[in-house]
């Protein structure tokens, strides 16, 4: 009776590890972006991350004027941070795209939320995100705590346009 119990644990085991298994494989064959990106922890997964853009244009509210510019803003001035407080620093730029004059420029961080540091201003930015049927993610509903703000969606991504 006891070998037959053992025997059955370790079936039991042995299906358990090969379905986690196999559901892994699938995710990672999936994944295209970022190692170590995980969707379980709130961090944005591979390539329907990666390929939502945020260009991130800082206005001064009284002036109208361009805060990049103005205060030669460049990425070692910049730390992003996801939801779950983690520093991501790979493709973020500074740049004037098309008929936009100098924006910050990153892949999607998280599916709900980040943190934007630019010197001694710190911003929260946060929406909603959902999967469309081409397996991208839609980013809608985006609130930049204690800063009035701006949202569309433009050609390679959204802009979010913020006055300090």
């Amino acid at each position: 009776m006891r070998l037959f119990f053992y025997l059955s644990v370790l079936l039991l085991s042995l299906t358990q590890c090969k379905k986690t298994y196999t559901g892994q494989l699938q995710y990672s064959s999936d994944i295209k972006g970022p190692s170590g990106a995980a969707g379980a922890t709130g961090a944005c997964p591979g390539p329907n991350c990666t390929s939502v853009q945020f260009f991130v244009e800082l206005t001064d509210k009284t002036t109208g004027a361009n805060y990049i510019t103005v205060n030669n803003i460049t990425v070692t001035d910049i730390e992003l941070r996801s939801a779950s407080n983690q520093a991501i620093s790979s493709n973020i730029s500074v740049a004037s795209p098309g008929n936009l004059k100098n924006v910050i420029i990153f892949p999607m961080p998280d599916r709900t939320r980040f943190y934007l540091k630019i010197k001694t201003m710190f911003l929260e930015v946060s929406y909603n995100s959902a999967l469309n049927s081409s397996g991208i993610y839609e980013i809608s509903q985006v609130k930049v705590t204690n800063h009035s703000s701006t949202f569309e969606k433009i050609t390679g991504g959204y802009l979010l346009r913020i006055s300090l």
